[in-house]
């Protein structure tokens, strides 16, 4: 698996968390909690991002193609670590929540979300089959391909909140 160098990651980092948003500026995501940049995220923002495109049966029962960005590359603009720099207890014991505008949440564990640990593929979608996500799913909305149940499959994504376990 290929990663970007950080250095070009932090850079872009840099210039998301400096753009205020601002009447004319749609945030359509917000990620907050335990994190040292918080971010508020365009759909523009996101496509900046190495995206990634994945197989999946949606609740249809069709097969489609997904494209988005990988719920850690997200994580680490808003200053999460991941990979050979974390270490100690506090990173197993992290976690995502993410939330839908119906309120509707689900969890991950940053250890699950971590290629470093996992070659799990979780990605926020912003598209299936070439096309902007149907309403009542999007404009962004979870995909994890290789579960067997769609329950962790967040339709209408507005926000991301990392947490630890005390």
């Amino acid at each position: 698996m290929k990663y970007t160098s950080s250095v070009s990651l932090l850079l872009l980092a840099s210039s998301i968390a400096c753009a205020q948003p601002s009447s004319d500026t749609l945030v359509i995501l917000k990620v907050t909690g335990d994190v040292s940049s918080p971010l508020h995220l365009r759909l523009a923002d996101l496509q900046k991002l190495p995206r990634r495109v994945v197989h999946a049966q949606d609740r249809d029962q069709d097969e489609h193609d997904f494209e988005g960005v990988e719920l850690y590359r997200i994580l680490q603009l808003a200053g999460v670590q991941f990979g050979d720099s974390v270490k100690g207890k506090k990173h197993a014991s992290s976690f995502l929540v993410a939330q839908g505008s119906d309120d509707f949440r689900a969890l991950f564990a940053l250890v699950e979300l971590d290629p470093s640990f996992t070659d799990r593929l979780v990605i926020l979608a912003y598209s299936r089959d070439g096309t902007p996500l149907p309403t009542n799913d999007g404009p962004l909305r979870i995909v994890v391909p290789d579960e067997k149940r769609r329950a962790r499959w967040v339709r209408q994504v507005r926000s991301f909140v990392v947490q630890h376990v005390q």
